[in-house]
């Protein structure tokens, strides 16, 4: 039997005021890599989030991913800057 992942650390995003990204590290267990999720939180007035999963990622080297989203991240800040965001 699969036993199921476990949540290690999750963030949530603001994206809108009834939408948010969900991003979790997940340890699957000592056979497996951890599972990097993301997915789309939404809520109608008044009533509880929703989780919509995009995708889930098995990686043996979260850190490699998370350098690369930092790298990411601060081209999209320099692209707001230039565009004056």
């Amino acid at each position: 039997m699969t036993r199921p992942a476990r949540l290690v650390v999750e963030k949530l995003v603001p994206l809108h005021a009834h939408e948010q990204l969900r991003l979790a590290l997940e340890e699957a267990g000592p056979r497996h890599h951890p599972l990097v999720r993301v997915g789309l939180q939404v809520r109608r007035p008044g009533g509880p989030w929703t989780l919509t999963p995009c995708f889930s990622l098995e990686l043996p080297d979260v850190r490699t991913v998370a350098q690369a989203l930092t790298a990411f991240a601060d081209a999209l800040a320099q692209e707001a800057r230039q565009h004056g965001d």
